[in-house]
């Protein structure tokens, strides 16, 4: 089995992956450790952490889920200022976890 460097993390291969990202967002995992191993440290790392370095370059430039569901409102509220007549009908579910962060059934 082959042995993964650990010391190098997925902060510091997003970033360096971060232009090949950005040009191709189906970025493969497998083409980032191709790259890290061949190009830039000459180490294996494993698929879950170039996954996870993707993962990173991609909320650098777009933002995370929650951040984007936050802003949605705000969006909406541009976008009907900015045409009279827009209705709007949203309707909001709650998670699934409650207020102590237990899970519950929606």
């Amino acid at each position: 089995m082959e042995k993964y460097y650990r010391n190098i993390t997925s902060a510091s291969i997003a970033a360096e992956v971060y232009g090949h990202v950005m040009k191709n967002l189906n970025f493969e995992p497998m083409l980032i450790i191709m790259h890290i191993k061949v190009k830039k440290y000459e180490h294996t790392i494993s698929y879950a952490k170039a996954y996870r370095a993707k993962q990173k370059a991609i909320e650098t430039r777009f933002g995370t889920f929650k951040a984007s569901y936050d802003n949605l409102l705000k969006l909406l509220a541009i976008i009907q200022f900015r045409n009279p007549g827009t209705c709007i009908d949203l309707q909001h579910y709650s998670s699934a976890k409650n207020d102590e962060g237990n899970a519950s059934i929606l």
